[in-house]
C-alpha cells in the first residue's frame, strides 16, 4: 500500500487495533489496491517513483445483492428494478440471491482464497514516514473488500466473469504467474512488473491461494507508456467486446484546467486514443 506523501505501508501490532471494520469499501478502489481506503485517508497513490503515473481504476462487477442482512456481506440494498432489456446488466441479472445465501457465506468464511485481502488492522499507513502508528495521523486499514462488494454471492450464483474479456493497460505483466494459467490471454506488452500482475489478479485471478472478482474472465494486456499502446489496447479491447477497460495510469505534475483538457483533447497523439476508445464493434 501507498500513501499520498510517503507510500508506505507498515505492519500495525494487534495491540493497537481498534474500531469495527468499514461497512462500504467501494470496488472500484478495492479491486486495484486491496485495502484501500477511499477518501483522503491514503489520496493518490504511485505504485512505482520511477514511472510518471498515478493509480486510477475503473471495473464493472455486473451483480448486485438486494436481499441482504446485517453482516452478511450482502449489502443492505432496496430493491431496484431490473435493468432494461438488452443491456449488458440485463444478461446477468439476479432477482433475489437468498438461494446463494448458504453458498455464498460458505465461501466468504470458509474458503481461505476470499480471505486473502482482508484487512484487519495488522496493517496502518505510515503517512508522515516515521514508521511509528499515531493515533489521528496515522490510517489503519480494516476492510474486506469481497465480502463488502458481494462478489460471494456474485461467485455462488454462477457469476464468474466465464465467457467475458477484461483489458489493462498497465506497467507490465508476470504471464507466467499462477492467477493466469488456463485463461486466454491476449498479450500488447512486452514488460514484466509486478503493478499490472496484482491488478489484473485481483480483477480476474484465480489460484489455489487467492480469487479474483471476475476469476472466469480473460485478459487483454497492454502497456500505457504512449498513446499509441494506450490506443491498440483500447481497439483491441473493442475488437474483443471486452466489459471493462482498466487504466492504471495518469498525468503528474499537471493541474486540471480547461487548458490543458483543451491541449489534450486536441492533441494528435492523445487523439489517436480518445479515438480507439470511441470505437464500438459490438
Amino acid at each position: 500500500m501507498f500513501d499520498q506523501q510517503q507510500g508506505i505501508a507498515v505492519r500495525r501490532p494487534r495491540t493497537l487495533c481498534g474500531a469495527t471494520s468499514a461497512k462500504l469499501i467501494l470496488l472500484a478502489c478495492a479491486i486495484l489496491e486491496p485495502m484501500r481506503i477511499v477518501g483522503d485517508c491514503l489520496g493518490m497513490m504511485v505504485p512505482r517513483s520511477n514511472l510518471p503515473i498515478l493509480a486510477a481504476f475503473a471495473v464493472t462487477l455486473l451483480s448486485a445483492c438486494q436481499s441482504g442482512s446485517e453482516g452478511d456481506g450482502a449489502g443492505d440494498l432496496d430493491s431496484q428494478d431490473p435493468p432494461s432489456a438488452g443491456s449488458i446488466l440485463s444478461s446477468y441479472y439476479v432477482e433475489n440471491f437468498d438461494a446463494f445465501r448458504d453458498a455464498a457465506l460458505d465461501l466468504i468464511e470458509n474458503d481461505p482464497r476470499y480471505l486473502l485481502q482482508v484487512a484487519d488492522g495488522e496493517w496502518w499507513v505510515d503517512r508522515n514516514g516515521n514508521q511509528v502508528f499515531e493515533e489521528g495521523i496515522d490510517v489503519v486499514l480494516l476492510s474486506d473488500p469481497l465480502k463488502h462488494a458481494g462478489v460471494h454471492y456474485a461467485h455462488a450464483s454462477g457469476l464468474t466473469g466465464s465467457g467475458e474479456v477484461i483489458a489493462f493497460s498497465d506497467g507490465g505483466y508476470l504471464l507466467s504467474h499462477e492467477v493466469f494459467d488456463g485463461k486466454v490471454v491476449t498479450d500488447l506488452s512486452d514488460v514484466v512488473d509486478g503493478h499490472g500482475t496484482a491488478v489484473a489478479s485481483i480483477a480476474a485471478g484465480a489460484s489455489g491461494s487467492m480469487i479474483g472478482v471476475a476469476p472466469g474472465a480473460d485478459l487483454i494486456l497492454g502497456d500505457f507508456d504512449s498513446y499509441g499502446q494506450l490506443a491498440e489496447t483500447a481497439r483491441v479491447a473493442a475488437q474483443q467486446g471486452a466489459i471493462a477497460l482498466n487504466n492504471s495510469w495518469g498525468f503528474t505534475n499537471m493541474e486540471v484546467t480547461q487548458q490543458t483538457y483543451d491541449s489534450f483533447s486536441a492533441g494528435v497523439e492523445s487523439g489517436t486514443y480518445l479515438d480507439a476508445l470511441r470505437v464500438r464493434t459490438h
